[in-house]
């Protein structure tokens, strides 16, 4: 799936398709609720695709059990899909972008 096609792609989900993300996109602006937590994705260039929840468990795996400081930055990529009537963040591979060798 092309950048382009992603842009198209929001807003308009059908609940009965699943999507795969071929683009990395980032966590910002996380927010821990009773389903988990709920973040906005972004495309590299700053552009909102959407809100999405990401599963507590695969929040876990990457040592992050906690809601992340706002200057922490976990770039996910991995796949989308609908559960019920949220989006849901699928995650396959993560990147740790606030740990940068800083030499």
């Amino acid at each position: 799936m092309t950048y382009t096609r992603l842009t198209h792609l929001h807003g308009c989900f059908d609940p009965s398709r699943e999507y795969t993300v071929e683009a990395s996109i980032m966590i910002q602006d996380e927010q821990q609720t009773s389903q988990g937590l709920r973040a906005v994705l972004t495309l590299d260039d700053g552009t909102a695709l959407m809100t999405a929840l990401v599963e507590p468990p695969l929040y876990a795996e990457v040592g992050a059990d906690r809601l992340l400081p706002s200057e922490d930055r976990l770039r996910f990529t991995g796949r989308l899909d609908l559960e019920e009537n949220e989006p849901r963040l699928i995650v396959q591979t993560v990147h740790d972008l606030s740990k940068r060798d800083t030499r």
